[in-house]
């Protein structure tokens, strides 16, 4: 594996590839639209990147970057790339460059009765092998229900946390912070 990655923007010219995986990695439901992400990248809080291993396209990461953390909104890999130890790489890269922040991720909480239960516990397992730890907060919005992991448990502040929803209001109207504790 030669992984190497890309800050993409407006104008890269991988832009076609990364929204073809994107529409295709998550339900529409919890996609913004492709432009808002696009007019989000040109702010300096952003960061997406293209991952390749070689000249090969494998997928990407779409970062939120606000005081002491950083927060990986979306993140995929090519479906049939996916089992091959991509994802894990790209994983501890972005935790490599984001090594001073607190790295933090939503996904779906594990719920047994769910059509996609084995997915849930699949996700949660692969953030969990990598470091992560359950924060016992959720989001809730009208897409769902998702569960707040992060890199350093014993300093996540939830106060902290909601900064991003003033920065980004078009991406967290809505969102509500329950309490699991």
């Amino acid at each position: 594996m030669n992984l190497r990655k890309n800050k993409i923007h407006l104008l890269s010219f991988q832009n076609r590839r990364i929204k073809d995986l994107y529409v295709s990695a998550f339900p529409k439901i919890e996609r913004l639209p492709y432009s808002m992400l696009m007019r989000y990248s040109l702010k300096k809080e952003i960061d997406m990147w293209g991952y390749y291993d070689g000249g090969k396209f494998i997928g990407f990461a779409y970062m939120m970057i606000l005081g002491d953390y950083a927060y990986l909104l979306y993140f995929a890999t090519k479906k049939e790339l996916r089992s091959r130890g991509y994802g894990t790489a790209i994983v501890k890269d972005l935790m490599k460059t984001y090594s001073d922040k607190n790295m933090v991720l939503d996904i779906e909480p594990v719920v047994p009765e769910a059509p996609n239960a084995e997915q849930r516990i699949r996700r949660r397992d692969f953030y969990l092998k990598l470091g992560f730890s359950d924060t016992l907060f959720e989001m809730t919005d009208e897409t769902g229900d998702y569960r707040i992991y992060t890199t350093r448990p014993d300093d996540f502040d939830i106060k902290e946390f909601r900064k991003f929803f003033d920065l980004f209001p078009e991406s967290f109207d809505g969102t509500e912070i329950v309490d699991k504790h």
